[in-house]
């Protein structure tokens, strides 16, 4: 057992839910344009108040394709994006290249300790496998 896993008990033990996560796989498309943009004073408040700027870094958990993302772009702060379905992380890419975006659920970040200054989630639910 290493260590993450004594902080951690509960990684990737199950799954996401299965119907979940090919229910996402394979409506990307539709996701990403049936899904509304944020409020614009929203983000501007998000930024203002994380103080984001080019010398921060923030992950975006459950980036999904990259809605709040791409908003949060303009702060120029360093962002890492963190979502664990295949087929959302293929159409992040191809909509935002030049954010790293990694596999990875909200139990079990996959970065270094301290490695952030700040995290935001714009929606995102807890699509568990059970058993």
């Amino acid at each position: 057992m290493n260590f993450d896993q004594l902080r951690y008990p509960l990684i990737r033990e199950e799954p996401i839910h299965l119907f979940a996560a090919k229910g996402f796989e394979v409506a990307t498309e539709s996701y990403e344009r049936g899904r509304p943009d944020y409020p614009t004073d929203a983000i501007d408040c998000l930024i203002r108040e994380l103080e984001l700027s080019p010398d921060r870094v923030v992950a975006d958990l459950g980036a999904g394709t990259g809605k709040l993302t791409k908003l949060i772009k303009k702060s120029q702060a360093k962002i890492i994006a963190i979502e664990p379905v295949e087929g959302m992380r293929k159409k992040f890419s191809s909509l935002l290249p030049e954010i790293e975006i990694l596999d990875g659920v909200a139990e079990h970040i996959p970065l270094e300790s301290q490695s952030l200054d700040a995290f935001v989630v714009g929606q995102a639910i807890r699509l568990r496998g059970t058993h």
